[in-house]
């Protein structure tokens, strides 16, 4: 099973749906019992939830690309 960190580490790809399946099932069992990664996930897809109801302005390509690269180095 997979430990906290390991959660941590693959959050955003669970909630983009980017894993395999299988990571997916590991990450969601131990999402069932852990509150505390659980919660985490919550909050992020909440935040993104609010994030996407309060913005209403389309990004430019040029700033998308720029942030896409600033991703990729991170």
């Amino acid at each position: 099973m997979l430990d906290c960190q390991a959660v941590l580490d693959q959050l955003f790809d669970y909630i983009d749906a980017e894993l395999s399946e299988e990571a997916r099932r590991d990450l969601k069992a131990h999402l069932d019992l852990c509150r505390n990664c659980y919660d985490h996930v919550e909050f992020e897809q909440m935040l993104r939830r609010k994030l996407r109801e309060k913005t209403s302005h389309t990004c430019p390509a040029s700033l998308k690309k720029r942030i896409q690269i600033i991703l990729e180095n991170f």
